[in-house]
Order: structure tokens, then sequence, then C-alpha cells
């Protein structure tokens, strides 16, 4: 995680996360499909300069 920001909060937060989702197939929805489904299985780790953190 990144130092400057701690992965828990004293209060709730809106965190921004970017997401790539890649998927293969023989058409868009059976890729669309394929990239859902692997998020859904292994969806990682954030990357530490791939969020923003803000008080709402």
């Amino acid at each position: 995680m990144n130092p400057e920001i701690r992965d828990t909060f004293g209060t709730e937060k809106r965190v921004e996360f970017k997401v790539t989702l890649v998927g293969y197939g023989h058409s868009v929805q059976e890729a669309w499909e394929d990239a859902i489904e692997s998020f859904q299985n292994d969806p990682g780790a954030p990357d530490d300069e791939e969020y923003k953190v803000t008080e709402e």
C-alpha cells in the first residue's frame, strides 16, 4: 500500500480504483463474460499508484 495513505481509516472514505479488464473470446460478449469471470475469481491487489482516497 501507499505509505502516505494507511490501509485502514478512522472514518469511512470513498476510494476510487482504476481497473482494466481483459477477456478472450470469439465475440465481444464472450470476451466480456470471460473478463468478468476472471476478475471475480482473482481480482488481485490494488496497485499503489492506481487508487485515490477522498473525504466524503
